[in-house]
């Protein structure tokens, strides 16, 4: 039997349209119930303190329908992240939004640091312990809110890429050190082994392709989507933006270990009659091309196709939150600016992911030059 993903149409934000598209895609994917009185925490995406109209989150719309849909289903819900940008302060603003509809309907934002962190045993691949919300692990369900965006590390921030939103900052940070390899993607999944949510349900109304998952380019999709298999809704948006899901590892690795659906033949996407697949750019990423390769090609092939984080200096503050968030310590403030060591940094864009004054750029190789050009060129010409 198939697995089955909900998509449906939603062309706005306005309130009405997200929750009808909203109930409809959840629908499409088979419902999801939940026990009378019992507690469903909804885990958003909140990266960054930008407001909505920028795309950089889950939109606030998006997340009251959410908690209607809860409602509705006779459960009581509890709002609940801990975005990973800098000082409290940029985490307050991160979050005000958000907050601001919660109180309009009256329910309760927690910061997962508030009521702290548990430490977990993990039969995972890379991750032996994880260090988990206490939230997370006293609620009854979990309902997972992605932004349909580009990530520089890999390739698409989705549903199983924002449960690493749970973890607390010091075991990101170390988990961050893997860089772009295959490490990393084996320990999402080892985070997705532990924390099932009941259903993901994505805000892709508006997406953001190129450098994301915070300076990209903002794309219509118009479209809300929603599956209980975290994985094959994953798979379900990569079609939606038209992005090859084989070169998100994560999801390329998640079928054989028995933690979602990757093969597409798997999957029915209800309701895709509706939608046009889109051509969204993919992040300018080297995506390890050159670690994977024999070791005597590595200066050659990395030279060529390198995409490394730069500092824009006319942007740069020097507040420090780059070298906060750095898992090879490779940035450092000096004389008021950010700098990069090049032998320690893995370009695992962490620092461009987080920058609240969008100062880290890309520097490229000729190789990789190259191809932006050309995709620039051909969003432009009309086929």
């Amino acid at each position: 039997m198939k697995v089955k993903v909900g998509v449906a149409q939603c062309t706005s934000y306005e309130q009405a349209c997200v929750l009808a598209a909203m109930k409809e895609a959840v629908e499409r994917a088979g419902g999801v119930s939940f026990s009378r009185g019992s507690t469903v925490l909804i885990k958003p995406n909140l990266l960054s303190n930008a407001p909505p109209e920028r795309g950089i989150n889950t939109h606030p719309e998006v997340i009251r329908a959410a908690i209607r849909l809860v409602r509705e289903l006779g459960a009581k819900p509890v709002v609940a992240e801990l975005p990973g940008i800098g000082p409290e302060s940029c985490v307050k603003e991160a979050v005000q939004w958000t907050k601001a509809v919660c109180d309009e309907e009256g329910v309760e934002f927690r910061l997962f640091n508030k009521n702290g962190f548990r430490k977990v045993e993990v039969n995972g691949r890379i991750v032996k312990e994880l260090h988990l919300p206490v939230d997370i692990l006293e609620a009854d369900h979990i309902v997972n809110l992605p932004k349909l965006k580009t990530h520089m590390l890999t390739i698409l921030t989705g549903a199983v890429k924002n449960l690493f939103g749970c973890l607390p900052f010091s075991q990101r940070k170390q988990i961050h050190g893997y860089g772009a390899g295959d490490e990393f993607a084996h320990a999402l999944l080892d985070i997705l082994s532990v924390v099932k949510p009941d259903i993901s349900i994505f805000d892709a109304v508006v997406a953001m392709e190129g450098r994301g998952p915070s300076d990209g380019r903002l794309a219509n999709l118009n479209c809300i989507i929603a599956g209980a298999d975290a994985v094959a809704t994953d798979v379900v948006a990569c079609w939606l933006a038209g992005w090859d899901a084989n070169e998100v590892k994560h999801l390329a690795f998640a079928e054989d270990r028995g933690l979602g659906t990757f093969d597409i033949d798997g999957i029915e996407i209800v309701g895709k009659e509706e939608l046009k697949p889109s051509n969204l750019a993919p992040p300018p990423t080297s995506m390890g091309i050159a670690r994977n390769a024999p070791a005597w090609t590595h200066r050659i092939i990395y030279g060529l196709w390198k995409v490394q984080p730069k500092v824009i200096k006319s942007r740069c503050t020097g507040c420090g939150t780059c070298a906060d968030a750095c898992p090879t310590g490779a940035i450092r403030i000096v004389d008021g600016r950010a700098r990069i060591a090049r032998d320690l940094c893995i370009e695992c864009f962490c620092c461009k992911e987080l920058c609240p004054s969008h100062a880290i750029g890309e520097k490229f190789g000729p190789v990789t030059y190259v191809r932006e050009l050309m995709r620039r060129f051909q969003k432009r010409v009309p086929s």
